[in-house]
């Protein structure tokens, strides 16, 4: 029984190998990485061909330039690896049950070949070594493959350190670090960077609605107060991970259901189910519903925190 679960994911991830379907890595990843190889815009691409937008900021094109510049079979196994091996080292690393490397979102980025694990794990990581200087340059790199997933991370890695001024200090690092970083890839090609930084606004502004839909956010059912509501809440329980995260993706409207990812080992082992049953739900209805998965989570930790403890 207790590999049970590693030898399912080992099977899925090789029926995707024999399927071989096309995901977002083959329609967008691989294409921008081979344009910007070329020296030319990603947010070119024929957006009505491909079906949804291509709006990741240019801080995150490195990654896309990389894979490219692999082949394209070999891109494709080794995200798929990738993502299968960090679904059971994140579920190890948080200390839950080994199921969790079986959560349904988790599957759907591994299938789709999207890049919300590996930020995941990386802010994971810097919050786990939040007591090393390394700690700063892996939340850098989470929000460099992915902003709004490295975003989950963000409160509970400040709230990690001791005091104030041990938070301060790496905050200013970071800020510095970041900083540099950006100076040394725009200083490159100045002219180029602000055309793909324009390129980049124009996409956002054109198809960022198409990434509401299926978000596990109120946003995806307009209820804005909502929203509101849990980005209020996320500021005041972000020392808690378990509780912030779900408020988090209650809050943030630049989501895709994949990015319910960010809610793994929040719950208890009922969260895995849980991910199914939403699945199960939207589809039978037809509805945006990803958003009741973070808020029992959310509505589960706030009850189990206003619980008078006993002696």
């Amino acid at each position: 029984m207790a590999v049970l679960p590693y030898s399912i994911l080992a099977a899925v991830i090789i029926l995707i190998v024999m399927m071989h379907p096309e995901n977002d890595l083959t329609r967008l990843f691989l294409p921008a990485g081979d344009l910007l190889l070329d020296g030319r815009s990603p947010y070119s691409l024929n957006q009505p061909d491909i079906g949804q937008p291509f709006i990741y900021p240019p801080v995150s094109l490195w990654v896309f330039a990389l894979l490219a510049a692999f082949p394209a079979n070999l891109a494709y196994l080794l995200m798929l690896v990738i993502n299968g091996v960090l679904l059971v080292v994140i579920a190890r690393r948080l200390n839950v049950s080994r199921w969790w490397c079986l959560y349904a979102p988790g599957l759907f980025v591994a299938l789709a070949g999207q890049l919300d694990i590996a930020a995941f794990w990386f802010g994971l990581e810097a919050t786990l070594r939040h007591h090393k200087r390394v700690s700063v340059l892996l939340l850098i790199i989470a929000f460099l493959i992915k902003p709004q997933v490295a975003l989950f991370w963000l409160l509970p890695w400040w709230f990690s350190f001791d005091d104030r001024r041990q938070r301060l200090h790496s905050v200013l690092l970071g800020l510095a670090v970041a900083a540099a970083a950006l100076l040394i890839w725009s200083g490159l090609q100045p002219l180029w960077s602000a055309q793909l930084w324009r390129d980049w606004w124009a996409s956002l502004q054109t198809g960022a609605g198409a990434y509401i839909g299926d978000s596990p956010s109120f946003w995806a059912v307009g209820f804005l107060p909502g929203a509101v509501v849990a980005l209020v809440l996320w500021l005041v329980f972000g020392r808690n991970q378990r509780l912030s995260r779900p408020l988090l993706a209650l809050g943030l409207p630049a989501l895709r259901y994949y990015s319910s990812y960010a809610l793994v080992g929040a719950a208890p082992a009922w969260g895995i189910a849980l991910g199914y049953v939403t699945v199960g739900m939207s589809l039978l209805f037809t509805l945006p519903l990803f958003w009741i998965e973070p808020l029992i989570v959310a509505a589960y930790w706030l009850w189990k925190n206003t619980q008078p403890r006993r002696s």
